[in-house]
């Protein structure tokens, strides 16, 4: 399975302080979603960042969430983890930005509520706790649960808003051909697939053909099929087709059993460099080598969207061996320093190895972007922190 980045957020300093947050009612079927406001009161005192866990049951209900207007307006982003991997009965939110932007009162997050178990009849508690906000001073944000109430009917059809496709390294709004894509939205699963979605396995695969489908869902560019490889009810990663056209906008469609998303809008570009990374505190490195390499050392990197391979590779098919770019069309900077590219190539399907020189720099943390035939990675997305 291909490099997935891990999001983690660390609220370093963080205490906690006078406020709510509370989490709305709604009511749900197996073909009608609930939305369910979790909204903020500051109680006269601004926190910049908040993270709370949600508890729920997850034999019946199919949790997602998106960021609210009160966390947009300030400039901030939503991530969702599960804090406990064994445990799939919490999910834990994060709301933070780059910024030191106060939130405001409003809505926080907008949780989406399937249900998975198509026979419960009932009403569910949505529990929460372990609230954390970045502040200097204060008491504790009180928690008010909320609730879901239970029907029954059929499975919901997939929707993608109109921003819900992504570059799958750098989730900036480009993508190419042979790039790994992220595409968002909610009921982009069936209710089957685990609450923390799932990626390909062996019996995804026919020889050695890539998967076009994952628990019969799919995803079109264009009228192409992808290569799927991670189904999450709100997230699905997909290897886009090849295609040899302009840059243009093309469309991205979920198609499932239950009926088929609208078609977005997406950029295409011929290339759509980025790398894979982690996200520490909020910064994102380079997935692969450590933090802290030495100048001079030679360092394994991990990037999509670098287009074509001499010899070409084999489209939606396992890789048995490298294929490298043409030599020299990768270059590398490391700040402002040109780093020296070793050996660039796809070394699995969407994935592609860029092998550099660490530059002599002093200490710190160093962006890194990659050109090619004139197309950048994005700026101050990837980091490596050197150390002499």
């Amino acid at each position: 399975m291909f490099l997935r980045v891990l999001f983690t957020m660390l609220f370093a300093g963080a205490s906690l302080f006078a406020g709510t947050l509370a989490v709305g009612t709604g009511v749900a079927s197996s073909s009608s979603n609930a939305t369910i406001n979790v909204t903020y009161t500051a109680g006269g005192t601004a926190a910049t960042s908040l993270q709370f866990d949600l508890t729920f049951d997850s034999t019946v209900l199919l949790v997602t969430g998106t960021g609210g207007s009160a966390a947009s307006s300030a400039g901030k982003t939503l991530q969702t983890s599960q804090p406990d991997s064994a445990n799939a009965n919490t999910m834990r939110f994060m709301v933070f930005g780059f910024n030191q932007n106060a939130i405001g009162d409003g809505v926080v997050v907008v949780l989406n509520i399937g249900v998975r178990n198509a026979t419960y009849s009932g009403t569910l508690t949505l529990q929460i706790s372990n609230i954390v906000a970045s502040t200097t001073s204060g008491p504790a944000v009180a928690g008010t649960n909320g609730s879901v109430t239970v029907g029954s009917g059929g499975e919901p059809s997939p929707s993608v808003p109109s921003a819900g496709v992504t570059n799958g390294a750098s989730f900036e709004a480009v993508i190419a051909p042979g790039a790994f894509i992220t595409v968002w939205g909610t009921n982009l699963a069936p209710r089957s697939v685990p609450v923390q979605g799932r990626g390909w396995s062996a019996n995804d695969f026919q020889g050695m053909n890539l998967p076009t489908k994952l628990d019969n869902y799919s995803v079109t560019i264009n009228g192409k099929p992808g290569y799927f490889a991670f189904i999450h009810a709100g997230q699905l990663n997909v290897l886009a087709p090849n295609d040899t056209g302009d840059d243009r906008m093309v469309l991205v469609q979920v198609l499932s059993p239950n009926g088929n998303s609208s078609a977005v809008q997406a950029k295409w570009q011929k290339y759509a460099p980025a790398f894979f990374c982690q996200n520490i505190a909020g910064k994102f490195y380079l997935a692969g080598p450590a933090r802290g390499v030495r100048p001079g050392a030679t360092i394994e990197t991990y990037g999509t969207g670098f287009g074509p391979t001499n010899p070409a590779y084999p489209e939606g098919q396992i890789l048995t061996q490298a294929y490298p770019v043409p030599t020299g069309a990768v270059t590398v900077k490391v700040g402002s320093a040109n780093a020296q590219v070793v050996w660039a190539g796809l070394t699995y399907a969407g994935v592609y190895q860029i092998n550099i020189v660490v530059p002599t720099l002093a200490d710190g943390d160093y962006a890194v972007v990659a050109t090619i035939a004139g197309y950048n990675s994005p700026d101050a997305k990837a980091y490596l922190t050197i150390k002499n």
